[in-house]
């Protein structure tokens, strides 16, 4: 009685924690990081370069519907480090951009949440020459 008694114990218990569990995954997050120099102008092949300035940019794409979700763009001077954080339908994006004082060097690191729980963390580490200098192989 006691050995019928403990095996539908576990038969219940392992069911509630089957129930307990989500049936589908969480999607896939498809984030995008790019760091260049900064440039914008009216149009497309007209861009003007803004000297000693870097745009750190992050995007995190919905491939179901083919669109941008969020977007974060940070404008960076050398020796500067800037954090933005973007909220949308239940997402929070946060991006830290930094370039070191002697400009040889960027990282951009971006942080995405879902009402408060981790889906994303990415890094991406840059390293920049300026005009004059010998490329390092």
């Amino acid at each position: 009685m006691n050995r019928l008694l403990s095996v539908l114990l576990i038969a219940a218990a392992a069911s509630l924690f089957l129930a307990a569990t989500p049936d589908t995954p969480p999607a896939p997050v498809d984030l995008r990081i790019e760091i260049a120099p900064t440039s914008n102008g009216p149009y497309e092949l007209l861009r003007e370069r803004y000297p000693n300035t870097y745009t750190c940019t992050a995007m995190l794409f919905d491939e179901a519907h083919r669109a941008i979700n969020m977007r974060a763009e940070v404008v960076l001077r050398p020796g500067q480090e800037l954090t933005k954080t973007t909220n949308s339908r239940g997402i929070e994006m946060t991006l830290k951009g930094r370039i070191d004082a002697a400009r040889t060097g960027a990282v951009a690191e971006v942080t995405v949440l879902r009402d408060g729980t981790l889906i994303a963390h990415q890094q991406s580490r840059v390293t920049l020459s300026r005009t004059g200098r010998t490329p390092v192989y």
